[in-house]
Protein backbone atom coordinates (compact mmCIF):
# COMPACT_ATOMS: atom_id res chain seq x y z
CA UNK A 1 0.00 0.00 0.00
CA UNK A 2 2.95 2.33 1.03
CA UNK A 3 4.35 2.47 -2.90
CA UNK A 4 0.98 3.80 -3.77
CA UNK A 5 1.89 6.29 -1.47
CA UNK A 6 4.87 7.06 -2.87
CA UNK A 7 3.62 7.04 -6.54
CA UNK A 8 1.04 9.64 -5.49
CA UNK A 9 3.52 12.10 -3.54
CA UNK A 10 5.53 11.77 -6.99
CA UNK A 11 2.90 12.64 -8.96
CA UNK A 12 2.52 15.89 -6.91
CA UNK A 13 -0.02 14.69 -4.00
CA UNK A 14 -0.04 16.35 -0.57
CA UNK A 15 -1.83 13.28 0.95
CA UNK A 16 -3.30 10.33 -0.15
CA UNK A 17 -6.38 8.30 1.44
CA UNK A 18 -6.10 4.42 0.33
CA UNK A 19 -9.66 2.63 0.37
CA UNK A 20 -9.30 -0.80 0.93
CA UNK A 21 -10.44 -3.31 -1.86
CA UNK A 22 -12.03 -5.40 0.43
CA UNK A 23 -15.14 -5.29 2.74
CA UNK A 24 -14.55 -5.51 6.36
CA UNK A 25 -11.28 -3.63 8.72
CA UNK A 26 -8.56 -1.29 6.88
CA UNK A 27 -5.35 -3.52 7.02
CA UNK A 28 -2.26 -2.40 8.30
CA UNK A 29 -0.20 -0.25 6.46
CA UNK A 30 3.03 -1.16 8.06
CA UNK A 31 6.41 -0.31 5.97
CA UNK A 32 7.56 -1.74 2.31
CA UNK A 33 10.63 -3.14 3.64
CA UNK A 34 12.33 -1.12 1.44
CA UNK A 35 13.73 1.68 3.03
CA UNK A 36 14.01 3.73 -0.12
CA UNK A 37 9.97 3.81 -0.11
CA UNK A 38 9.57 3.84 3.38
CA UNK A 39 11.21 6.92 4.37
CA UNK A 40 10.36 8.86 1.43
CA UNK A 41 6.93 9.10 2.02
CA UNK A 42 6.24 12.62 3.75
CA UNK A 43 2.85 13.29 2.95
CA UNK A 44 0.09 12.30 5.14
CA UNK A 45 -1.93 9.30 4.64
CA UNK A 46 -4.98 7.78 6.26
CA UNK A 47 -6.60 4.39 5.41
CA UNK A 48 -10.69 3.30 4.96
CA UNK A 49 -12.67 0.99 4.65
CA UNK A 50 -14.20 -0.03 0.91
CA UNK A 51 -17.59 0.99 2.36
CA UNK A 52 -16.24 4.80 3.14
CA UNK A 53 -14.39 4.54 -0.24
CA UNK A 54 -17.55 3.79 -1.74
CA UNK A 55 -19.53 6.38 -0.56
CA UNK A 56 -16.39 9.39 -1.74
CA UNK A 57 -16.15 7.36 -4.89
CA UNK A 58 -19.97 8.08 -5.36
CA UNK A 59 -20.07 11.91 -4.16
CA UNK A 60 -17.25 12.28 -6.94
CA UNK A 61 -19.24 10.81 -9.75
CA UNK A 62 -21.55 14.58 -9.27
CA UNK A 63 -18.54 16.55 -7.99
CA UNK A 64 -15.31 16.88 -9.90
CA UNK A 65 -13.71 18.15 -6.66
CA UNK A 66 -13.94 16.82 -3.09
CA UNK A 67 -12.07 18.22 -0.19
CA UNK A 68 -11.07 15.83 2.65
CA UNK A 69 -9.84 16.40 6.33
CA UNK A 70 -7.06 13.37 7.29
CA UNK A 71 -8.25 12.78 10.98
CA UNK A 72 -6.66 9.92 13.24
CA UNK A 73 -8.75 8.72 16.11
CA UNK A 74 -6.43 7.90 18.82
CA UNK A 75 -7.32 4.60 20.63
CA UNK A 76 -6.23 3.09 23.93
CA UNK A 77 -3.35 1.57 23.82
CA UNK A 78 -3.96 -2.24 24.22
CA UNK A 79 -1.43 -4.42 25.88
CA UNK A 80 -2.27 -8.25 25.94
CA UNK A 81 -0.40 -8.46 29.01
CA UNK A 82 -3.92 -6.90 30.19
CA UNK A 83 -6.04 -9.43 28.78
CA UNK A 84 -6.95 -12.61 31.58
CA UNK A 85 -6.57 -14.79 28.71
CA UNK A 86 -3.15 -14.29 28.19
CA UNK A 87 -2.52 -13.97 32.25
CA UNK A 88 -4.15 -17.54 32.47
CA UNK A 89 -2.50 -18.87 29.54
CA UNK A 90 1.11 -17.77 31.07
CA UNK A 91 0.23 -19.14 34.22
CA UNK A 92 -0.52 -22.47 32.71
CA UNK A 93 3.01 -22.67 31.76
CA UNK A 94 4.31 -22.17 34.53
CA UNK A 95 1.92 -24.91 36.64
CA UNK A 96 2.84 -27.10 34.06
CA UNK A 97 6.84 -26.63 34.26
CA UNK A 98 6.31 -26.36 38.26
CA UNK A 99 4.46 -29.74 39.05
CA UNK A 100 5.88 -31.77 36.23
Amino acid sequence: MLKKVKNAQDAGAIGAVIVNNAPGKMLNMGGTGDPAIDNAITIPTLGITKAHGDAIKQQLTSTPTLTANLLRRILPPYNSALDNTIVVHEWGHFFKHTLS
